[in-house]
Parts: structure tokens; sequence; C-alpha cells
């Protein structure tokens, strides 16, 4: 089986900043998924903390451009990170308390599919406002 590259699955919104965290996130969802795969509930619970946690920290970034700029689409954005942020509470508790439940695997599969779509939407949407307002990456605040 032959993998895809990371640039094949998620393309790059042209924020450096951004494909940063996503190539960091991509990677961290792998990581979940093998354990998952090996059945390691124990790697999984740590693995599955530190991919909500990095999560965290990414969607801070983006509500940080999405404010500066008064993004038109912000409260669409902030919602999808809600609820990805609500499903994954969800899942890391019933993976601490059950193990690796159907449910729970579930979520796994399911969160690589999300990550890719949101990366080619609203991401992708996000970085054209920005460079609109900006002009050029260069350009672009160091927050």
């Amino acid at each position: 089986m032959v993998e895809a590259s990371f640039e094949d699955e998620y393309p790059a919104v042209g924020i450096p900043r951004m494909d940063e965290d996503h190539a960091k996130i991509a990677m961290a969802l792998r990581q979940l998924i093998e354990a998952v795969r090996s059945d390691d509930t124990t790697a999984a619970k740590v693995l599955a903390r530190a991919l909500i946690e990095r999560t965290i920290e990414h969607f801070f970034l983006e509500k940080g451009l999405m404010e500066e700029i008064s993004f038109e689409f912000i409260e669409r954005h902030r919602l999808a990170h809600q609820d990805f942020l609500t499903e994954a509470q969800r899942a890391l508790e019933e993976l601490t308390e059950r193990g690796l439940t159907v449910d729970c695997l579930r979520w796994t599969s399911e969160t690589m599919a999300w990550f890719r779509n949101h990366v080619r939407t609203e991401d992708l949407a996000l970085a054209r406002a920005l460079m609109l307002r900006y002009g050029h990456v260069a350009q672009l605040p160091k927050s």
C-alpha cells in the first residue's frame, strides 16, 4: 500500500504557521491511528490527549488570525472548532473510562477525514482572506 504524502492529503494553505501546525496535527493523528490499530489503549490515551492539546493551540492561532482581520466567516469557523473539540473530549473520556470502544474507534477514523475537510475548506478560506488583507504572507503580523 502506498501512503499519501502530507501534500496530497492537506494542501498548503500558504500561511506558514498554519501549514506547520497542520503537518504536526496530521502526524499526531497518524500516531493515534497506529496506536488504535495496534490495540494499544495506553498509548492511544496519551496520543489522543496530546492531539487535543495541539489542536486547541492551533485553533487559538486561527482564532487570533480571524479576529485580526474581522474574518467574514468567523462564527462558522469557530463553531466547527467547537464541535470538533466537544467530540474529541467525549471520545477521550470514553477512551479513558472504557478503553477502545466502537464509538472511540469511529471517532478516531472520522477525525482524519474531518481534519482534511476542514483544512481544504475553512482553513483555505481563512488563508485567502489573510492574503487579501495583507497582500503577501511576509506581511502577516507575527502573533
